[in-house]
């Protein structure tokens, strides 16, 4: 149904609801009154009192949009400021604010009504076309947003949005060689603007060229004047999550070693399997678990004993540190023989118990790793029969050391050389 029919209905809807609410009043208020004149005139009287009110309420609305247009230069409703140009007419540019206001709102399909109401000859205006394009973008309609974005940069072509406009729909239809092309040919225009490196880091990083969408991602940090502000966007970009993936391994651990054992061992070695950071280490033979057989897709290597101990001397005396996991202070069992392995061949070794914090367990965790130059990290712990909770303890405190170690990169990140412009 297009915007001009809704229109219509909805024009010849409201005369019918208003008569019908009139019928209503007028039987309630010759329900109460003691004659039908009496009742009549009662109603005529709420009539003219709404009437008067609907219309001081417009005049009010009206002369307020006019005052932001004509005299502050800002726009209506709040938002930021933006002189419309003078070229619109009162009722186009009232149009125009009450269409941007129903799109803050979340109503993008009013939004496109208010705006087709528009003069035919201003919908090319930029200030139409750049809302146009916010409404299709919003209703996910990518072919219609990118053909007024196209529109938009041929009236203003100076301008970095429409650009980025362009390549964001060319990426959304999965053309994203097209969109980075779109940015690359245009990035020396734009020197100082970094939505255009890290788009293209975003596309570069979908392509699956993750060194040159880290230069870019550096290059688009340098330039930000808001460096906390882009870093909190980077690490909410879902196309850019194999990049941080890839940082933060690189810079955390160079693999994880573990024996398999339920709870903090196993969510260990599944952690490091959705970052894609290595695992192996050695087990039981033939795989022995707590629960029976170890799952094949966790990278073991079978002891010829099927005891605990020799698995856990090996995986000490195989990484360059240890961290033991547990929720209670005391240590027992395979934990505390993992302790006495790791005095026995001088390995550094920390034990983190939910005693403290979740940020504060893994800021130790970081320190212990940096401190000792850790690259190979054996995971010990405590087992889901023992402690249930030990599983979601070891996946927090291991996420937001991968997360706080990411953002210190992120934070201290500098362009060493100019990235490529890899056009296709």
């Amino acid at each position: 149904m297009t915007p001009e029919i809704k229109t219509s209905l909805s024009s010849l809807l409201k005369p019918v609801l208003v008569l019908a609410a009139l019928a209503g009043c007028y039987y309630v208020v010759t329900e109460v009154t003691s004659t039908p004149r009496e009742g009549f005139w009662i109603l005529m009287g709420i009539v003219v009192f709404f009437w008067l009110l609907i219309n001081l309420w417009e005049a009010l609305k009206e002369n307020y949009v006019d005052y932001n247009l004509s005299f502050s230069g800002k726009k209506a409703f709040g938002q930021e400021e933006e002189v419309i140009e003078e070229s619109f007419s009162r009722e186009d540019a009232l149009l125009l604010e009450w269409s941007k206001e129903c799109l803050k709102n979340g109503r993008s399909l009013e939004a496109g009504i208010k705006i087709e109401r528009i003069s035919p000859d201003m919908r090319t205006h930029p200030d139409v076309l750049k809302l146009r394009y916010e409404i299709f973008r919003h209703e996910h309609r990518w072919h219609a947003a990118f053909d007024t974005a196209v529109a938009y940069s041929k009236k203003r072509p100076d301008d970095v949005e429409g650009w980025i406009g362009q390549a964001i729909c060319l990426h959304e239809m999965k053309l994203s060689q097209r969109a980075l092309n779109t940015l690359l040919h245009i990035v020396d225009r734009f020197p100082t603007s970094e939505e255009i490196p890290f788009y293209i880091s975003s596309f570069t990083c979908e392509l699956g060229r993750l060194e040159q969408a880290k230069r870019w991602l550096f290059k688009a940090l340098e330039l930000c004047k808001n460096r906390q502000r882009l870093i909190a966007k980077a690490m909410n970009e879902a196309d850019l999550e194999p990049l941080l993936h890839f940082l933060g391994r690189k810079a955390m651990i160079e693999k994880l070693v573990a024996g398999g054992l339920t709870g903090a061992e196993r969510t260990a070695m599944d952690f490091s399997a959705a970052h894609g950071i290595p695992h192996g280490g050695w087990c039981p033979k033939a795989r022995a678990g707590e629960d029976g057989f170890i799952s094949k897709h966790y990278n073991l290597t079978e002891t010829p004993s099927s005891g605990y101990l020799q698995r856990t001397e090996w995986n000490v005396r195989g990484s360059d540190g240890t961290v033991i996991f547990s929720l209670g202070e005391e240590l027992t069992g395979a934990c505390s023989k993992t302790s006495e392995m790791a005095s026995r061949y001088g390995k550094p070794i920390i034990h983190l118990r939910r005693d403290q914090a979740y940020g504060t367990q893994a800021g130790r965790l970081l320190e212990f790793l940096e401190r000792h130059h850790i690259q190979v990290l054996n995971v010990a712990g405590t087992s889901a029969s023992k402690e249930p909770a030990v599983g979601e303890f070891v996946q927090e405190v291991m996420e937001r050391a991968f997360q706080m170690r990411l953002k210190k990169i992120l934070e201290t990140a500098g362009v060493t050389e100019e990235p490529e412009k890899d056009a296709a």
